[in-house]
């Protein structure tokens, strides 16, 4: 009788408890589903990422900085200046393109967002242009031209 109990022991011992099983199973999935973070830089002083929502049209930048050196004080400012001057464009473009690779619906879709930047930026020109032309007031009204008799 104990020889049975034994086996019946080794045979156990080489299952695990469902409850087990499934907590594995539901970590492998946690684990599927979070993105993997890609590193571009080897030595990353900090990070700034950019989420928007296409339906309400809100957006969050998130900073984060790993370093606060002279030198990171330095590079971040450029590159906060690139930002705002427009220069880090080009980059995320060609992230953009990276993201699409061989996909059609991916590049399709890339396709319509070149052609909306294409279309905004001529408006805003245009309002541009616009604006530009507008005087505050005419040059008699300051001067007090008046025909001279």
């Amino acid at each position: 009788m104990i020889r049975l109990y034994k086996k019946i022991y080794e045979f156990l011992q080489k299952y695990k408890p469902v409850e087990e099983v499934v907590e594995e199973v539901v970590e492998d999935e946690e684990k599927e589903s979070e993105p993997e973070k890609i590193l571009l830089v080897p030595n990353t002083s900090g990070s700034i990422t950019i989420e928007f929502d296409a339906e309400t049209g809100d957006f969050g930048v998130l900073a984060s900085v790993n370093d606060q050196s002279e030198d990171c004080v330095k590079i971040l400012s450029l590159l906060m200046i690139h930002l705002a001057t427009g220069d880090i464009t080009s980059f995320v473009y060609e992230s953009l393109v990276g993201w699409a690779d061989d996909d059609e619906e991916k590049k399709d879709f890339n396709e319509r967002l070149g052609l909306e930047i294409i279309a905004l930026t001529d408006e805003l020109t245009k309002e541009k242009n616009k604006a530009g032309r507008k005087v505050a007031a005419k040059a008699s009204e300051v001067f007090n031209y008046r025909k001279r008799d």
